[in-house]
């Protein structure tokens, strides 16, 4: 059973099921496909790591928007999940720092908001489920790589940088592991975590790995 977009029940037949497809640029689309694909293609004057980590709307809005639709979740549960959003503003201003010591401006930098608002078309678990299963588990590949790319051209700020951020994401899938269960046991979900979890990672291979973000529009 492929799992439903929030909200899709209030949906009259025709009045609403106009899809606009967003097609990312090919270095703002998730650094995760570089697992299976190889490298991705990208312009020479910019780290792809960097794409990634420096907008807040692809990591940190996410935690946010999940902490506070599942808001009455235990507390260890809040305290984890705000470990995991200090996280990411933390990559953010990694981002910051390496537009700023290659001569960017951040803040003359507009924000790619595609992802986010597909994102938020979920339900809070899903959302959840896509980010720790999905995003993370799957960038460990492409990270490992940027590493030894750096190591190679002699960059230790942009290799520690990197180093930080797999740090961090290995934490966040062992997050992940733990709440995902008692998530779906709270809010009532009857398949079991592997289903769930598979339904899940179908949606976002065909719609976040492939750059094509169906957006429902009012």
């Amino acid at each position: 059973r492929v799992p439903r977009r929030r909200h899709a029940r209030r949906r009259p037949a025709r009045a609403r099921r106009r899809l606009v497809r967003v097609r990312l640029p090919r270095d703002q689309r998730g650094d995760e496909r570089g697992d299976e694909r190889g490298p991705l293609p990208h312009r020479r004057d910019i780290d792809p790591f960097v794409v990634g980590v420096r907008s807040p709307a692809d990591g940190t809005e996410p935690v946010a928007v999940v902490l506070y639709g599942l808001r009455d979740m235990p507390w260890e549960f809040q305290f984890d999940s705000a470990r995991q959003l200090y996280d990411e503003v933390r990559h953010c201003l990694m981002g910051y720092e390496w537009m700023r010591r290659n001569g960017r401006d951040p803040f003359q930098s507009p924000q790619y908001l595609q992802v986010f608002r597909w994102r938020c078309q979920f339900p809070p678990c899903m959302q959840y489920c896509m980010l720790t299963m999905g995003n993370e588990v799957h960038a460990f590949p492409y990270r490992h790589r940027r590493v030894e790319a750096h190591e190679k051209s002699g960059d230790r700020l942009s290799e520690q940088f990197v180093r930080y951020d797999i740090a961090d994401e290995t934490q966040h899938v062992r997050f992940g592991h733990r709440w995902l269960p008692e998530m779906l046991r709270h809010v009532g979900e009857t398949r079991s975590v592997d289903t769930y979890t598979a339904d899940v990672l179908k949606v976002w291979e065909s719609e976040y790995r492939t750059g094509k973000l169906p957006i429902d529009v009012e």
